[in-house]
């Protein structure tokens, strides 16, 4: 965001000196010097203009047109040795893709919601992936449609598994507090109540399930002010979970902060309302999700989240003995080298919890370190811009100068000169007249 934004000013900063060197043309046709030097340093501006735009092509809105084109190889892994976990989930403000049509007064910028996860070996337990994973960004909704889904069906056919195994006697036997010691009092123990509380949320008007809102909702509309307020996922402040938030907007970017999801619903239910969180705690809470598992489809949310996710692997050993950097073209290895750069800025601290870029240390982690993480490419142009602007804006003001204050002397010499051509001749004509 930052680089793009210095990118901006500076462009505009040429075109006003671009501007400025116009002006300045119309008093070179008394110097032949001047013209010579006009014409050099329009050709700098102009250069470093386009330079300036060129750079911009690796604007992370682009990104997802480039993964179109660098996923045509179709590589299909085998994702049954490996395990789903989640990462963090983040905001991160950028410049909008059709910035360009953006009316004034409207700002450029537009609000993304990110989760990152990984696929890890199944032999990595949670939090000790560390080698041969691959690390993977994706759309926060598609993240929680996948996967709230999933962790629904996993509840609901657990608790008909448990209502099954623990009826009749087994049940009647755990509510009475029996102290038998066989395995399926065992099991039942741990599946009975947690089933009935989860049955009993559901059947409860008072209660509605955060997955609900696991995509933008219109909920209600003030009558006093005629704010509209939407629910939508939003990330804590360190990223590490996952709530529902109030908005402003219908695309659940522009956070409500002094207004909470349950005061909002009870009086738009006319009751106290609760949301509850049983399953959407599942999705970012030290689980993972098995993808050689078949039994609820762990296999298809596997292969679908990594279908539409934007992937650093290379880095990582993923996938080591059929993948390798050797066997990637060029722009493929430039393009998931820019995936993972935003990743790593991602998951860094690079951002706070509305997507702005953060400018103090949060959860431990120093922004301002993830803030340097630009790409040596960034940091060399970044330095010929800055030196370059300097440059330019001291030779304006010295031309500016000469023109405008030497000018004068130039134009009085350029007549004593005329004057000196003149004198001859009026001498000759008056000899000629006294003859």
């Amino acid at each position: 965001l930052i680089w793009h934004s210095f990118v901006t000013f500076f462009q505009r900063f040429l075109l006003s000196l671009y501007t400025v060197l116009q002006q300045i043309k119309q008093g070179c046709h008394l110097s032949f010097h001047c013209h010579v030097m006009w014409r050099h340093y329009l050709a700098i501006v102009i250069v470093c203009y386009l330079l300036c735009t060129s750079s911009t092509a690796a604007d992370p809105r682009k990104l997802n047109n480039e993964n179109n084109n660098n996923n045509a190889d179709s590589y299909n892994p085998d994702l049954s040795h490996y395990t789903l976990q989640f990462q963090k989930c983040q905001f991160r403000k950028q410049y909008a893709t059709d910035c360009d049509s953006y009316q004034s007064g409207y700002s450029c910028l537009e609000t993304k919601r990110f989760a990152v996860f990984r696929l890890c070996p199944t032999s990595s337990s949670y939090g000790s992936c560390n080698t041969n994973y691959g690390e993977y960004m994706i759309d926060l909704e598609t993240f929680l449609k996948a996967t709230t889904e999933y962790y629904i069906n996993v509840q609901q056919t657990y608790c008909q598994q448990c209502n099954s195994y623990c009826s009749g006697n087994n049940e009647r036997s755990l509510t009475s507090s029996s102290s038998s010691s066989s395995s399926s009092s065992s099991l039942c123990s741990s599946c009975v109540t947690p089933c009935h509380t989860y049955k009993q949320l559901q059947q409860n008007s008072q209660y509605v399930d955060a997955t609900k809102y696991v995509t933008c909702q219109y909920i209600s509309t003030d009558s006093s002010s005629g704010v509209s307020y939407y629910a939508g996922p939003m990330c804590s402040s360190n990223g590490s979970k996952i709530k529902i938030g109030v908005f402003k907007d219908d695309q659940c970017t522009v956070l409500v902060s002094n207004t909470d999801m349950d005061s909002l619903l009870s009086a738009n239910n006319g009751q106290t309302t609760y949301l509850t969180h049983i399953i959407l705690k599942k999705v970012y809470t030290n689980s993972c999700i098995s993808c050689g598992d078949t039994t609820n489809n762990e296999n298809t949310v596997c292969q679908t989240l990594y279908e539409y996710s934007d992937k650093c692997e290379t880095p990582h050993g993923f996938g080591s003995s059929s993948r390798s950097s050797s066997s990637l073209s060029s722009s493929q290895l430039t393009y998931e080298k820019n995936i993972c750069t935003m990743i790593s800025q991602l998951v860094s601290g690079a951002f706070d919890q509305t997507g702005e870029v953060a400018l103090t240390k949060e959860s431990g982690t120093s922004s301002s370190s993830a803030l340097n993480k630009g790409t040596p490419n960034q940091k060399f142009a970044l330095s010929v811009f800055m030196f370059s602007s300097i440059g330019l804006a001291l030779y304006s003001t010295a031309l500016h100068y000469r023109l405008t204050k030497g000018g004068k002397s130039l134009l009085h010499a350029q007549q004593e000169e005329q004057e000196k051509e003149q004198q001859p001749e009026e001498l000759r004509v008056s000899m000629g007249t006294l003859a």
